[in-house]
């Protein structure tokens, strides 16, 4: 894509085609990742809790307990990308099912300067984006959307041309588009749901947006009421 004639056979070979591409491999490839909840990278981890909560006796927080206001701190899945949601890890009561509702939490970096993920949950199941390691396990849209964020970083770099550039960054615009659409639509497609990442800050509505006959009615307009009669 990007007209250069020399192949890169190894990351650790003597040319500057190979030193800019291992330089970039990692940071877009992750950035491409990070982008979606990518059906074919989704992943569900139960975590383990490295940090509880403060004694029920009077103490002062100290860097040995979670960051308030939460209880409860574990250490992400080594391939961790990008939180989905989590819930609690209850079965339900019939075994049919989990009675585990999305819940809140956060990704924070812990005193030791590693990111963790809190919350008040005392036991937890993390949906996450996993980093797919290797390329031939990734859907065709989603290599092809690596390959022009590949391009498009390292064109200046290696070729110096800006209208090249130009037109990377629009195909690339072109192809995440296309990536997010395949990959919505390699699943039920209802338009009117909770999106994800609003279940996972546990916001709770009245009802299920899934089904529109028991949405409530429209608030009130704010704009005044135009008179009667002719208009």
């Amino acid at each position: 894509m990007l007209g250069v004639r020399k192949t890169i056979n190894s990351f650790t070979q003597d040319s500057i085609e190979a030193q800019t591409a291992n330089q970039t491999f990692t940071p877009v490839v992750n950035w491409c990742f990070g982008l979606a909840n990518w059906n074919f990278a989704r992943q569900t981890a139960a975590l383990t809790i490295s940090k509880g909560p403060v004694p029920s006796s009077p103490a002062a927080w100290s860097s040995t307990y979670p960051s308030p206001p939460w209880l409860y701190q574990y250490p992400l899945p080594a391939d961790y990308i990008r939180a989905v949601y989590i819930t609690n890890n209850a079965a339900a009561a019939t075994g049919a099912g989990y009675a585990g509702e999305p819940q809140r939490f956060a990704i924070v970096e812990d005193t030791t300067g590693v990111a963790v993920l809190v919350t008040n949950q005392a036991a937890v199941n993390l949906v996450y984006t996993a980093y797919v390691t290797s390329p031939t396990n990734w859907p065709f849209y989603f290599e092809r959307l690596a390959v022009i964020a590949m391009a498009q970083n390292m064109c200046m770099a290696l070729t110096g041309n800006l209208e090249l550039l130009n037109w990377l960054s629009t195909a690339l615009e072109q192809q995440i588009a296309i990536a997010m659409q395949l990959n919505k639509l390699e699943g039920l497609v209802i338009e009117d749901n909770t999106p994800e990442w609003i279940q996972a800050l546990g916001i709770n509505y009245p009802y299920r947006r899934i089904d529109r006959t028991e949405q409530p009615s429209q608030p009130p307009s704010s704009q005044p009421a135009k008179p009667r009669g002719r208009q």
